[in-house]
């Protein structure tokens, strides 16, 4: 392939183990049907066991047991989130978007230097994979559970806010501008693998100990000696200060013996004094910069309604494609299948997206998606059958992956170029926070038995006159920009990743949206 072209074999293997790495995340979203799934209830009622509704334990503490699990076992049923429980079971899907959104503001607040990153990436990922494998040991544990599963969450959402920076570090630019398409293919094929094995085993012990956390050890371990025996060096594109090294540490005031090896020719705390500078002066600047176009934005009130706009299909979007792994238990039927039949559906989404985007507006696209989108969740108040909900949630996995590059291509019209990184960062932590939400706010519209994509099929008609009432800002997003930017914002914007969001070569900085459960 022309992207490679250039590389060592060693630098495809590298590369090669950070996609396994990426792949091996897909469970994140595709496990949480399986660890909170409930099947079927039985009550013993006057000496015998018959069906019943969990209504019905609730108002008489009958005792009770699931039936019908096929062959599927979760944290649900293993401590028993029944009744008030059920409570405890929305705190703990809530733990996970809240550890995802700490690693968010981290990334944004604080940015490691180039010699400290692998060893930071590949100690997580070790953290991860290796609390994941001790899921077996203190399944009992509620604590410890609630623990895995918040360490799980924090870094999934780490690694993908730093991976791009390390592959735009030590690989060719032009690998850089494809990883999106690649982690696009890696992503599906991911769940396809996960979710077919599953279908033989549920048990979500097995799934974290052996689909999830040992093969994230395995690929980290390999990630790890591929990279200390390759001597990578920095990546050829990137521009060097052309400030001497020696003056810098002048100005840091590193010691005379440390100033007194880089004459003898050891200069590898200067090169650390170095990036820890460079570090340090570009995320003040960042964060000052982001401080003074949010005034700005405060100031204009065009360009704040289209903020909004942008923010609020961008956060209903994520809420639909978030609500289908809480929805499962309601569906019926096995719910293996219905995972994997959902798996599908994403992967038929990403093909759609590819062939709607060559053809048709973004704007219009947005339209009419959003409102197909809310007429069939809206439906769930007239017929809330297993197979109309399975519908509703194919719907949803498809109009995310067609929503997410809309939105992207639609921004760059919306808001001039400076301002889309502070946009992705105040709607990248609202999102989170709107899908932290979700299990509560299905625990209540399961009181009042409504089907809770009715209320989501209704926030996505308002996105449908949030669209109509934009208004059009930048005529040609391209003059905006100069050439190095064009040629990074067209690749991703052209591509159908749905984690990448945005690249300002300009500032190489990152922002990556972390919200799945996904």
């Amino acid at each position: 392939m022309d992207t490679f072209e250039g590389t060592t074999f060693r630098q495809k293997l590298i590369y090669l183990s950070i996609m396994l790495i990426f792949a091996c995340q897909n469970p994140i979203a595709n496990e949480v049907p399986f660890l909170f799934y409930r099947s079927d209830l039985e009550c013993q009622i006057d000496g015998e066991w018959r069906a019943c509704k969990e209504q019905e334990i609730c108002e008489n503490g009958y005792e009770h047991k699931f039936v019908n699990t096929n062959g599927i076992t979760s944290i649900s049923m293993t401590q028993d989130f029944v009744c008030t429980r059920k409570l405890i079971e929305a705190t703990i899907i809530f733990l996970g978007p809240i550890a995802q959104m700490f690693a968010n503001f981290l990334t944004i607040l604080y940015e490691i230097p180039k010699s400290k990153k692998f060893g930071i990436i590949y100690k997580v990922l070790l953290l991860e994979g290796i609390s994941l494998m001790c899921i077996g040991i203190f399944q009992q544990s509620l604590i410890m559970v609630v623990l895995i599963w918040i360490i799980w969450n924090f870094v999934w959402s780490y690694y993908f806010a730093q991976v791009m920076y390390y592959i735009e570090d030590i690989l060719p630019k032009k690998i850089y501008l494809k990883t999106p398409e690649f982690m696009n293919i890696v992503w599906p094929i991911g769940g396809l693998i996960f979710v077919s094995i599953a279908f033989f085993n549920g048990s979500y012990v097995f799934h974290c100990v052996y689909m999830i956390g040992m093969p994230i050890v395995i690929t980290t371990i390999a990630f790890y000696f591929l990279t200390v025996t390759s001597n990578n060096q920095p990546n050829p594109d990137l521009k060097i200060s052309s400030q001497p090294i020696k003056q810098q540490l002048i100005q840091k005031n590193i010691s005379a013996h440390e100033q007194l090896q880089l004459k003898d020719g050891q200069i590898s705390k200067a090169q650390q004094a170095q990036e820890q500078l460079q570090a340090e002066i570009k995320q003040k600047s960042f964060i000052h910069d982001l401080v003074e176009k949010f005034k700005e934005l405060l100031h204009n009130k065009v360009l704040l309604k289209n903020l909004f706009i942008y923010m609020g299909c961008w956060v209903i979007q994520m809420m639909g494609n978030s609500a289908t792994f809480i929805a499962f238990n309601s569906v019926g039927g096995v719910m293996k299948v219905n995972v994997f039949i959902s798996v599908l559906f994403e992967l038929s989404g990403t093909f759609l997206q590819i062939f709607l985007m060559k053809k048709y507006d973004a704007f219009k696209i947005l339209y009419y998606n959003f409102l197909i989108t809310g007429l069939i969740q809206t439906s769930t108040i007239f017929n809330n059958s297993g197979f109309v909900q399975m519908l509703v949630i194919g719907c949803s996995k498809i109009s995310n992956k067609v929503t997410f590059a809309g939105i992207l291509m639609a921004l760059n019209y919306l808001l001039p170029q400076k301002f889309i990184q502070l946009a992705f960062s105040l709607t990248n932590i609202v999102s989170i926070l709107a899908n932290s939400s979700l299990p509560f706010y299905k625990y209540y519209m399961d009181l009042i038995e409504i089907n809770f994509f009715f209320g989501l099929g209704i926030l996505s008609l308002i996105s449908v006159l949030l669209i109509k009432s934009s208004q059009i800002v930048v005529s040609d997003p391209k003059a905006e920009q100069n050439p190095q930017d064009h040629e990074i914002n067209k690749k991703l914007s052209e591509s159908p990743s749905r984690k990448i969001s945005a690249v300002s070569a300009s500032s190489n900085i990152l922002l990556v949206d972390k919200n799945v459960i996904q």
